[in-house]
């Protein structure tokens, strides 16, 4: 799939990454835990643990489906968030506009998944233009944004 009609036309794309593997797959894991416990209930409750299967197997395919279609994109001027498979949401950052990036790190991201959140704000904006939570190496991510943008951004030529 050609990431290229999400963006401006004079964008370049130069990073593409997802949320970090590692937390998805333990918050996938442990709700799969859930749903093998409610197979092993059904013969004392045997309407309660087809419920439980059923809602659960529609949860574990909407958590993959989400994480699937969501795409954070670096460019040359921007930083892009795109999701939805059917219904697609696409925010920019302009990096012009970007007054701040902050990363926040749990214990548990930081000793463990070695991964942390990435909150974008931009000028005007209450609150954060784009979150990209679980980002492994978040601080690397960080520094490869900000190194791309300070290698396309444009001259100031003062007369």
């Amino acid at each position: 799939m050609s990431l290229n009609k999400y963006i401006r036309s004079h964008d370049q794309i130069y990073h593409v990454f997802h949320e970090g593997l590692f937390p998805f797959l333990i918050r996938l894991g442990a709700r799969f835990i859930l749903i093998i416990a409610a197979l092993f209930l059904t013969w004392s409750l045997p309407l309660l643990p087809s419920v439980i299967t059923i809602a659960g197997v529609i949860l574990l395919s909407h958590m993959t489906i989400d994480y699937l279609s969501r795409v954070y994109m670096v460019t040359s001027y921007s930083l892009y968030k795109k999701e939805g498979i059917i219904a697609r949401t696409v925010h920019f950052a302009d990096a012009s506009e970007i007054t701040d990036v902050q990363i926040l790190q749990t214990a548990m991201q930081r000793i463990i998944w070695k991964t942390g959140n990435l909150k974008i704000n931009t000028e005007g904006s209450e609150g954060y233009e784009i979150v990209v939570k679980n980002v492994s190496n978040p601080f690397q991510k960080k520094q490869m944004m900000y190194a791309v943008w300070h290698e396309h951004k444009p001259a100031i030529h003062i007369d």
